[in-house]
């Protein structure tokens, strides 16, 4: 979301970190929700969020998210018609 900004992404086969900044608490809420709710993404943890951290002259928080692709895909089952 606006306002979360990505420092570093760390890889590690399906395993993902991914540290960064934010201006808000609300919107890492946002970030972290999205990425609960996606299909996509499993395993969906927040390591650590630091408050007031000076970068840019004004105040951030750092954070830590880590997940893990998911590579099941899922068939949707539909009748054929015919």
């Amino acid at each position: 979301p606006e306002g979360v900004y990505v420092d570093k992404i760390k890889m590690n086969d399906l395993e993902i970190e991914i540290s960064g900044i934010s201006d808000s608490t609300p919107r890492l809420a946002t970030m972290l929700d999205n990425m609960e709710r996606s299909a996509k993404l499993l395993d969906v943890e927040m390591h650590s969020i630091v408050h007031g951290k000076a970068r840019f002259g004004k105040e951030f928080q750092t954070f830590k998210v880590s997940f893990m692709f998911n590579t099941v895909e899922e068939k949707k089952e539909g009748k054929q018609h015919g």
